[in-house]
């Protein structure tokens, strides 16, 4: 859960509140229900958080994919750049 809730400390912002509402209740069900003697219960709770963890984590993918590719689309194209760019091409002579 903790990494769950620093995605959404991290990437939250990026999200409206009706898609970061179903895992934040989902995580508040799994703390109470751990407090109780149900193994059931908790494994039947962790397994719907982990459950829309999942489409969280997908769609948070999604919109970020999608970002990406509208950048891409804007960015400039330079085919020149071959990565050596602290590269010096120099002769030199050994000398004995």
């Amino acid at each position: 859960m903790y990494q769950l809730e620093k995605m959404i400390a991290e990437q939250g912002d990026k999200m409206a509140d009706d898609d970061r509402q179903p895992i934040e209740a989902a995580m508040e069900k799994v703390r109470e229900t751990a407090k109780q003697d149900d193994a059931e219960a908790i494994k039947s709770a962790a397994a719907d958080l982990e459950e829309i963890a999942q489409a969280f984590s997908k769609t948070l993918y999604e919109k970020g994919a999608a970002a990406g590719s509208e950048a891409k689309a804007g960015a400039p194209v330079d085919d020149d750049d071959d990565g050596d760019e602290d590269a010096i091409d120099a002769e030199f002579e050994v000398q004995e």
